[in-house]
């Protein structure tokens, strides 16, 4: 949900699945298909406001890589979803709200607080309610949810 949380608080943003495990979408363009048929200048810049969503296909790394930096001339906000894989993009790491993660060696966190979880000194989300979590599957996600907008701050964060 952090992908789909910190692209939804941008007025326009795409977010990229690269991650192996990452689910198919169903009908819709992957970056596998841009590399196929090759990239239109219609695909560089956004058509409406909101969250596009363009996931990896069976492109290889390396060539997701590269048009991620293609796509990043015409897109205002771009979030990458990623596996372990380290990848040549700022990151951020979203922790579950238990102490003994609020330690990890990096300062830029987002932690995401249970339901009834004390906020911890860095940035933390709002709990999640089940029927948030089922529309943003559904595809559906609203920038005035409370939760989309604590993603705010994430965007000023010193990322490595």
């Amino acid at each position: 949900m952090a992908p789909i949380g910190l692209a939804a608080v941008r007025p326009t943003a795409l977010l990229v699945d690269l991650d192996d495990a990452a689910p198919m979408y169903p009908g819709r363009m992957t970056i596998a298909d841009l590399l196929a048929d090759g990239v239109r200048q219609s695909d560089l810049v956004p058509r409406r406001p909101g969250t596009a969503v363009l996931g990896r296909g069976d492109a290889g790394l390396g060539d997701a890589i590269e048009m991620v930096s293609t796509l990043s001339r015409g897109w205002p906000a771009i979030v990458v979803r990623c596996g372990i894989e380290s990848l040549p993009y700022p990151r951020i790491e979203v922790v579950p709200a238990f102490p003994a993660e609020w330690g990890s060696a990096l300062d830029n966190i987002v932690v995401q607080r249970t339901v009834g979880g004390k906020p911890p000194a860095k940035l933390s989300l709002p709990p999640l309610r089940p029927a948030q979590v089922r529309s943003m599957l559904d595809g559906k996600v609203s920038r005035r949810w409370r939760w989309v907008r604590a993603w705010g701050p994430a965007w000023e964060m010193p990322w490595d």
